[in-house]
């Protein structure tokens, strides 16, 4: 813009100018026109006058400076000359048409300056004045982008503004404000409508606050307010104005939008009051090992949740849900005892609890449940899954809380059941091996005292072969091993069963007899050839039988008893009133049992009918010698006192011819049946080959032959054979490894040493003979093992040396009497018991051979 050229201050040319074109006649007329002049070159604005042809008629020095030419470049020209372009002429040309004045701003380009303008007509054309108002309108676009700047960095704060002037009643909100609150730009504002915005539950809150701080206090508060349906949270802040007398003149004030910071705030919470629950809880699992556990972890949630009653519980190794705080529950519920329980099977899982385990969620009802008749009300439940591995793996169910149960309350639990899972589950594993470990050291000390009681029924069982008795031993200490309230042996007879053996909680008289249908189930176990056990027996598992209906029975094994291939009874162990478990040692012992049983049983029956012939085989063997002319004898049989079995023992004393009487003891190895039978087998061809040849020695080696060729490798015989002369004095003998004979005289005591082998150990052996005297006075002393193997309670032996010393103190004693004066001091010695059946046989010549 270029710069007017300067002026002379003495010379004021535009008034001389003025007052050349403003002629007046009068004086008065020219001293108003110098004053005119002085006031126009005064104005701080510029002033220009155009005629109606558009001339310049006037230009006041201002309008010089702000034009950039002098008033001598302007005066008489069109300002279409001047000015071609100039933005103001249609303003210009409507106060020309309409006569009437106009105001406006405008950019001048020509001027490079904001212009406030006002045209007005005049008598010759028109008048403009004109501001150049380019550093107000500066400032105002300076404020105008302030302003905006500030809506701008409101909008992206989501913070509002307001002010109060109660001078003039005015509310004014910012933009932002009004967004805020969901309420139109620029609609009229009240306390009211602002008021109506906030959350029904906070306006007390709000109007409290309001309130006070209208009576001086601060005014900083946080609440929430409905938009559109949503809440939001605001934080306003106010700083109010009083003037002396404490009349409110206005004020100023912010409104945040915290929303975000608000619902994280509250999330936090939400999340702090989660992990707090949880860790509380995760120390529990940490420093409580029981049960106990569960019950003070249900006390933190209850107390968490404002709940009255609740469950806590875990999942076991069987898949089944145990509430150990369940018992709480029961304290208040009047039901049935039999409807009360801590441990749920899987299959009976149901209501809004088996539903969170079956989806693996965390459901709410808050609708009164139905109960079973006794169970406390339940108004609102709150069931929680606890799932580990995609499984559930424990529950947490809540139930009374007032006003019911929210979705937060819903996620809190669900979130603290999550938090808690992975310990739970280490809990669980960690309870189930030391339930291992425990039910494994259980079970090996159950198997060990089983296997000590299977010992103890073996060996009562086999030591006697009496059938009863078994039955007898199975009954009481296979029940004890059991540890069952009772026991019982029922044997099969023909259509019916008889009561063997009874002990315990079923007192049946023994001998009673039941048909199929009173033992009920008991009869078709029997016919298995394996133990069956039967746990928790319902009346709706078939028909009981009244044996075991009337008396309570709740669980039962029974161990079949079997002899020849065929199941011939059972063996049947009971649990009464409670049902009980079988473990797997049990079972195994039942099985052992049932095979101890069949042999004992077994072993008994064919002990019984071979003891029958033994027995009858023995009596012939043990018949007392015929009477021998010149020959006095004396015997005594003694059977043994631990073992009712037929021994092998023998003796015979018989006449070989006129001349010779042959003395004939031993004792063949093993018992029963098959021991008599080689005592007959001896005893009949010791005899038969005497007779034959009346050679000892070569009747021996015969006998040998004989029983190794007639018996299995494990059988043998000891036999002393000895051939009395009845012509002279002497005996010829012959030991096949059988104790030493004696023969005592009235000054000695002889033993006749010389001995073979044994007999049937070997199928060719040599037998030596050998001859002693044998005169009248004289006494042979013969026996068998059973007496130096007698022992005391000492565990010593009787021995030879002993009964040297026995027969020396008896000397004198008739033949006939000594066997059993011999054999009263080994029954003394051994305390009236013997291991072995024992012969004592003693042998002399008489004085008058008539005798």
């Amino acid at each position: 813009m270029q710069q007017p050229a300067p002026r002379d201050a003495q010379q004021p040319e535009p008034i001389d100018q003025v007052a050349h074109r403003g002629r007046s006649d009068d004086a008065l007329g020219q001293i108003e026109a110098q004053k005119a002049a002085i006031v126009l070159e005064s104005m701080t604005d510029g002033f220009v006058s155009l005629d109606r042809e558009w001339r310049f008629t006037l230009v006041n020095r201002r309008a010089e400076t702000m034009m950039g030419r002098p008033a001598s470049e302007l005066l008489g020209r069109s300002l279409e000359d001047v000015l071609p372009d100039l933005p103001a002429w249609p303003y210009y040309h409507q106060v020309a048409e309409t006569r009437r004045p106009v105001e406006f701003e405008i950019w001048s380009p020509v001027l490079d300056a904001w212009l406030e303008v006002h045209a007005f007509p005049t008598s010759e054309g028109i008048a403009v004045l004109f501001t150049d108002v380019t550093q107000r309108k500066e400032a105002e676009d300076a404020l105008r982008e302030s302003r905006h700047d500030l809506a701008r960095a409101q909008e992206l704060a989501h913070v509002g503004s307001w002010t109060l002037n109660t001078r003039t009643n005015e509310l004014v909100w910012s933009d932002e404000t009004y967004r805020m609150f969901g309420i139109p730009l620029g609609e009229a504002l009240s306390y009211g409508s602002f008021l109506a915005t906030v959350h029904p539950e906070d306006r007390d809150f709000v109007n409290d606050r309001w309130s006070a701080a209208l009576n001086g206090d601060g005014y900083d508060i946080e609440h929430r307010i409905v938009v559109d349906g949503s809440v939001k949270w605001v934080r306003e802040h106010a700083i109010l104005e009083f003037d002396d007398a404490g009349e409110l003149l206005g004020g100023f004030g912010i409104v945040a939008d915290i929303t975000r910071r608000r619902l994280a705030e509250i999330e936090l919470e939400k999340r702090n009051r989660e992990i707090e629950t949880a860790n509380e809880l995760l120390e529990l699992f940490l420093s409580e090992r029981g049960d106990a556990l569960f019950d003070k972890a249900l006390d933190i949630l209850l107390a968490a949740t404002g709940s009255e009653f609740g469950v806590f519980g875990y999942i076991d190794e069987e898949g089944d849900l145990v509430c150990p705080t369940m018992s709480r529950m029961m304290e208040e519920c009047e039901m049935d005892e039999s409807d009360k329980c801590i441990v749920y099977k899987q299959h009976k899982w149901s209501g809004l609890w088996g539903r969170a385990l079956h989806e693996r969620a965390t459901l709410v009802c808050n609708d009164e449940a139905a109960v079973p008749s006794g169970h406390v009300p339940i108004h609102n439940n709150l069931s929680a899954a606890i799932v580990f591995n995609d499984g559930p793996i424990g529950l947490i169910n809540l139930a009374d809380t007032g006003g019911g149960y929210s979705e937060d309350e819903r996620l809190f639990v669900e979130g603290v059941a999550c938090r808690i899972a992975p310990v739970l589950y280490a809990w669980v594993q960690r309870r189930l091996r030391e339930e291992e470990r425990d039910r494994t050291a259980a079970e090996r000390h159950e198997r060990l005292s089983l296997n000590e009681a299977l010992n103890e029924i073996t060996a009562a069982a086999t030591s006697t072969f009496d059938e009863n008795e078994i039955l007898g031993i199975l009954t009481h200490l296979g029940g004890k091993a059991l540890a069952v309230d009772s026991s019982a042996v029922v044997l099969r007879q023909h259509d019916s069963w008889v009561l063997k053996t009874c002990e315990g909680a079923v007192p049946v008289e023994l001998g009673a007899v039941f048909t199929d249908e009173r033992l009920g189930i008991v009869g078709p176990l029997v016919a298995e050839s394996h133990p069956i056990a039967l746990e928790d027996i319902e009346p709706s598992q078939g028909k009981l039988g009244d044996v075991i209906a009337s008396y309570g029975v709740k669980s039962l094994l029974s161990v079949p008893l079997i002899a020849g291939g065929e199941v011939f009874g059972t063996a049947v162990y009971s649990h009464v009133g409670e049902a009980r478990r079988f473990t797997a040692g049990q079972l195994e012992f039942a099985t052992k049992l049932m095979n101890v049983a069949t042999v004992s049983v077994e072993s008994a029956r064919t002990y019984q009918r071979e003891h029958r012939i033994a027995e009858a085989l023995q009596e012939a063997i043990l018949a007392p010698p015929s009477p021998i002319v010149g020959i006095e004898m004396g015997y005594v049989y003694q059977a043994a006192s631990s073992v009712a079995s037929i021994g092998g023992d023998f003796y015979d004393v018989f006449t070989v011819d006129d001349e010779h009487v042959a003395v004939l003891i031993g004792d063949v190895s093993g018992k029963g049946l098959r021991a008599a039978r080689l005592t007959t087998l001896l005893r009949d061809g010791a005899k038969a080959y005497m007779l034959e040849r009346r050679d000892t020695g070569k009747a021996m080696s015969l006998l040998n032959m004989l029983v190794y060729a007639s018996t299995s490798v494990d059988s043998f015989a000891t036999v002393f054979v000895g051939t009395v002369s009845m012509s002279e004095p002497k005996l010829e003998f012959c030991g096949a490894g059988h104790p030493a004979a004696m023969m005592l005289r009235s000054d000695r005591l002889d033993l006749l040493s010389p001995s073979s082998p044994i007999l049937g150990a070997f199928d060719e052996a040599a037998f030596a003979c050998a001859e002693t005297g044998f005169g009248v006075g004289d006494v042979l002393i013969l026996y068998t093992d059973g007496v130096p193997e007698a022992r005391n309670a000492a565990g010593e032996f009787f021995g030879e040396t002993r009964m040297v010393e026995a027969a020396a103190r008896l000397r004198g004693t008739p033949a006939a009497d000594l066997p059993q004066r011999l054999m009263d001091a080994v029954l003394e010695f051994s305390g009236g018991r013997l291991r072995d059946d024992t012969i004592i046989l003693c042998v002399a010549r008489s004085a008058d051979p008539g005798v």
